[in-house]
């Protein structure tokens, strides 16, 4: 009966022996004032094994056994830490899992080199390791994927809106002061929200009042109408803003956000007056 051994493919991101590790070897063996031939002798290894030292101090042995690296290096009187430094480097990676679950998370992300790619790119390790922490089973990296590109779209959406609202700040001519400028930002985020949460469809429902009475909550209130909510948002920022943004910069402001909002949104669900 023939026994078949079965061989595992290497994936490309497992450990390689690196070339310039097999240059400090060669380094330490020259240290040593040994030659190839008595290096394998002093190492009990049958004739002819140096021809695979030498492949080995030129690279060419890319998964050399961990037995090996110490059968020679005793023979070199040399010790693991004079090579740590270089296995360190591949140890000191993500693990060979963990990274394609990155890249697969990040596939949205490649050639942008805008902040905000880079910014959701740190965010999303820092997120990980804080699962980790928490002890947390990791997401998925096609939920990772999900969540990365929803946020990469948002931000972008607010970068198209945040510039909207400042070009309708500056039509009169006048570059107003920074203060003027956040607020005007506020502001269009907030009727940017107004907008998302009256749209037909949304997420923001209300709990029927019997099944809230079941289950012991207050029962839910109805969803406000367009108007009235975008009504609160002007009345809150009139209050926030007082002299600095009269009403008709406001209304200037909400208009140019509605705008955008219908050129963004067409064929949409519609609208919850």
């Amino acid at each position: 009966m023939v026994s078949k051994t079965i061989v595992k493919k290497r994936v490309g991101s497992t450990f390689v022996f690196p070339p310039e590790l097999g240059e400090l070897l060669r380094a330490l063996r020259r240290r040593s004032g040994l030659g190839v031939d008595e290096l394998a002798h002093l190492m009990d290894r049958r004739p002819g094994f140096s021809k695979h030292l030498s492949r080995l101090e030129r690279g060419q042995v890319r998964y050399p056994s961990l037995a090996l690296l110490a059968d020679y290096l005793r023979a070199c009187r040399a010790s693991f830490s004079e090579v740590l430094p270089l296995l360190d480097r591949y140890t000191n990676r993500l693990p060979v899992r963990e990274t394609r679950a990155r890249e697969t998370a990040l596939s949205g992300l490649v050639g942008d080199r805008s902040r905000e790619a880079v910014r959701l790119g740190i965010y999303d390790l820092k997120t990980e390791a804080a699962r980790k922490r928490a002890g947390q089973k990791p997401l998925p990296p096609q939920k990772r994927a999900r969540a990365v590109s929803r946020q990469l779209a948002s931000r972008r959406q607010y970068r198209t809106l945040d510039r909207a609202v400042l070009d309708e700040l500056n039509r009169p001519g006048v570059e107003p002061k920074l203060v003027v400028r956040e607020l005007a930002r506020d502001y269009g985020r907030m009727v940017w929200k107004a907008l998302v949460l009256t749209e037909a469809g949304s997420k923001e429902k209300a709990v029927p009042e019997a099944r809230g009475a079941k289950r012991g909550r207050s029962p839910g209130r109805p969803r406000k109408p367009r108007k009235q909510r975008l009504a609160e948002v002007e009345t809150r920022m009139r209050e926030m803003a007082g002299r600095a943004l009269p009403l008709k910069s406001l209304r200037r402001i909400a208009e140019r956000v509605k705008r955008l909002y219908a050129e963004t949104h067409r064929g949409g669900a519609g609208v919850a007056e």
